[in-house]
């Protein structure tokens, strides 16, 4: 795998977006915002085109999902049926976004801050060499052992 990254919905942080992003050996899991379901259309941007979040709104979720591209040379059959198993079952989405609350959550609690600063893309790159060389999170180890 080359490079990876997209929209991740976890579990245990139901309102909040993650994205995910691996060049290389370097990857990284941060906060991407609330998702749209979260807010009332009222306060939606109004540019934003409500014809293409239609596309992608689920009842009951809204708009929350995972979306992932992987680009690679060569890269394991495995990895989609890895990623697949990174996702709740059926019985674990009837527990519903209460019953999630109670689930473990293997990442790092998420900091929000206005501005990009240094200490983020260090933060990533520590983050990254121990999710690499750890290997604690699902999502994460599907990647990696697919390569």
């Amino acid at each position: 795998m080359i490079r990876s990254k997209g929209f991740l919905w976890l579990a245990t942080r139901h309102d909040w977006a993650g994205i995910w992003s691996t060049a290389g050996v370097v990857s990284s899991l941060q906060p991407g915002g609330s998702w749209l379901a979260t807010t009332s259309t009222a306060d939606w941007p109004e540019e934003l085109d409500r014809a293409e979040v239609a596309k992608i709104w689920e009842l009951p979720w809204g708009d929350r999902r995972q979306e992932l591209v992987v680009i690679g040379a060569s890269m394991a059959s495995a990895l989609p049926a890895a990623l697949e198993a990174c996702c709740l079952t059926d019985e674990e989405m009837a527990h519903g976004p209460e019953g999630w609350k109670e689930f473990a959550d293997p990442f790092p609690a998420w900091v929000f801050r206005e501005e990009d600063s240094e200490v983020d893309h260090i933060f990533a790159a520590i983050f990254a060499r121990l999710v690499r060389d750890c290997v604690p999170c699902p999502v994460a180890r599907a990647i990696w052992a697919a390569q």
